[in-house]
């Protein structure tokens, strides 16, 4: 995967209290659906967040599961009872 980030001077800050940090404007050449994570003083970086819930897909299991399917460590149904 190619990203491309062009950095450029702004003013964040995350909340009135904290102290205002430079960070510089990120420009990706890529979308995320979840926002993009941030670095140790809360500026953005070129890099995507994880999703809160996971991206399950259904499983097509033969068995029928009474008490539901286990889960992986994902959190996502498997095909085990």
């Amino acid at each position: 995967i190619l990203i491309a980030c062009i950095a450029v001077a702004s003013v964040a800050s995350a909340t009135t209290e904290k102290p205002l940090v430079r960070c510089p404007r990120v420009i990706c050449a890529m979308f995320c659906l979840d926002g993009f994570k941030t670095d140790a003083s809360g500026c953005p970086i070129c890099a995507c967040q994880e999703p809160a819930t996971p991206i399950c897909a259904t499983p097509m299991c033969a068995n029928p599961c009474s008490n539901g399917y286990k889960k992986s460590p994902e959190g996502c149904d498997t095909c085990e009872c």
